[in-house]
């Protein structure tokens, strides 16, 4: 059943054109993942679908019900976290009889337990799903169809985002050999047009101490020499002129993430932390907790919202008294609020601040941030939220650092910058302490998680991937031990019944 038809799309800001395209068909049967890069037109697109922005030119046809799963606002003054807010919208959206389902990140402030609530809420619907999502996990698991913007223009791909990862590396391969066959081609008919041009001009004329009757034989014969060459020279002319010509594929400029090591930690352990108690409001978060935190590991920091994740990072950073830390220890801190920049400074004047580095290494790695000439002088309160987040990372990264805090670093980030900034954590030889709600990301870097559970810390020496099935593993255990726990209580239940009811006929006999 067709739900959304769009037809004839232009939608403009200024004179820049975000998007534009011919005809989009939406049916309940789709599964569509939006992707692209931060600012290319996503949520647009979202927008003009549901009618929430009608100053486009072309015409939006809706044939069905429609579930909107909205992005969380920023809002100071909410009252509520941002992963109640998201859970509300998510059950009110799918809750109704809807035949297709928009969500716009709907992973945002989630912890993973409710992101995998979603995918399986998601993957039971029998509506159709329109999805932006970084999380590669859900695009994998739920579309059967990614919706990629690039450059105003939008391109559909059959299957989940690996699929589309692949289609997109074989037709990126198949533009890039074309595109050089056509430069070879049309360099090998430039190059011979050239050589008939040098050939035609050596013909010399009859030399002056020739006969009359010599010089009309050579005249001729060099006449003859001449027409074929520039015959030959036509019709090279006329395949360069027929040549199809070719575009260079386009490639997306990515940023190129490294970090830096200053001092080398020789400790074995670099944090420690012994009969941790913290409560707020009366709410107990920790009671006797402890940790450690080893050296040239990748540590997740796992738990639920308002578990004390981000209280254990604030213990750490204030040095309390349940904490040690190892000797030359220097902590560079990504805060997902990006309270680290200062608003009213430039780029560079930020960084500079935290480093012993050169202006010179700095400008050259800001580069790397895609930040280049006269835009190390923006000031923050100038920058996009992509912007922001960009600098936030180069103000730690090469601020003169050897531990790593990482605090949701993946929120606002497409999928492309994800990745260089797994790279960069990869090759990293310093520790790292990290949240993160990003299955993908998690399961790419992290060597080790703590997680928090029943007020307690506890290690796991394992991936995050073997953690994850690890805890799969003993839910179902302990869910079968509830099974069989209520099986054995339903027989009590059932002799005591027996019994009671045994001795009633008894009195009344």
């Amino acid at each position: 059943m067709l739900i959304i038809e769009a037809k004839n799309i232009c939608k403009q800001y200024s004179d820049r054109t975000l998007l534009e395209f011919k005809n989009l068909k939406i049916y309940t049967e789709d599964r569509i993942g939006v992707v692209g890069k931060n600012g290319c037109g996503k949520s647009t697109l979202i927008k003009i679908l549901l009618g929430l922005d009608t100053n486009i030119l072309g015409k939006v046809t809706t044939l069905g019900n429609i579930g909107y799963i909205p992005q969380l606002p920023n809002d100071p003054n909410s009252t509520r976290s941002g992963g109640e807010y998201m859970m509300d919208n998510i059950n009110k959206a799918l809750s109704t009889r809807s035949n297709l389902i928009i969500a716009d990140e709907p992973t945002s402030n989630l912890d993973i337990d409710n992101i995998m609530y979603l995918e399986k809420r998601l993957e039971k619907t029998t509506s159709g799903l329109v999805l932006i999502s970084h999380d590669r996990n859900l695009l994998n698991a739920l579309c059967n169809k990614i919706l990629e913007i690039e450059k105003g223009s939008i391109k559909l791909y059959k299957g989940n985002y690996n699929d589309y990862l692949e289609q997109k590396e074989e037709a990126q391969k198949r533009l890039s050999s074309e595109y050089d066959n056509y430069v070879k081609e049309k360099n090998r008919l430039q190059k011979s047009i050239l050589t008939t041009t040098k050939k035609s001009d050596k013909i010399k004329k009859a030399p002056s101490r020739m006969g009359n009757s010599e010089a009309r034989l050579h005249k001729r014969k060099a006449g003859e020499r001449r027409s074929k060459i520039e015959a030959s020279k036509k019709n090279i002319q006329t395949r360069l002129d027929k040549l199809e010509e070719k575009e260079k594929p386009f490639v997306d400029k990515c940023i190129n993430i490294t970090i830096p090591q200053s001092l080398k930690i020789y400790s074995k352990n670099i944090i420690t932390g012994s009969k941790l108690s913290k409560a707020f409001d009366g709410k107990i978060i920790f009671k006797n907790a402890e940790f450690i935190i080893k050296n040239n590991k990748k540590t997740l920091l796992y738990g639920k919202n308002g578990t004390g994740k981000t209280t254990l990072i604030n213990m750490i950073m204030n040095n309390e008294i349940c904490i040690n830390s190892c000797h030359n220890l220097k902590i560079g801190y990504y805060k997902q609020n990006l309270n680290n920049l200062d608003e009213h400074s430039t780029i560079l004047e930020n960084i500079m601040i935290d480093t012993s580095r050169t202006e010179k290494e700095i400008r050259i790695a800001l580069g790397n941030f895609l930040f280049r000439g006269n835009d190390v002088n923006k000031k923050i309160f100038q920058l996009s939220g992509g912007e922001r987040v960009k600098t936030s990372f180069a103000k730690v990264f090469l601020s003169d650092i050897n531990f790593l805090i990482l605090d949701e670093p993946t929120n606002y980030l497409d999928i492309a910058t994800r990745k260089c900034l797994e790279d960069a954590i990869n090759h990293y030889n310093g520790p790292v302490l990290m949240v993160s709600h990003d299955r993908e990301f998690a399961s790419n870097t992290c060597d080790q998680v703590i997680y928090i559970e029943n007020k307690k810390l506890h290690i796991y020496n394992g991936t995050y991937k073997e953690f994850l099935n690890n805890n799969m593993v003993y839910k179902k255990k302990s869910s079968k031990s509830n099974d069989t726990s209520r099986k054995q209580d339903l027989i009590v239940i059932e002799n005591r019944l027996n019994y009671v009811l045994s001795n009633l006929s008894i009195e009344n006999n």
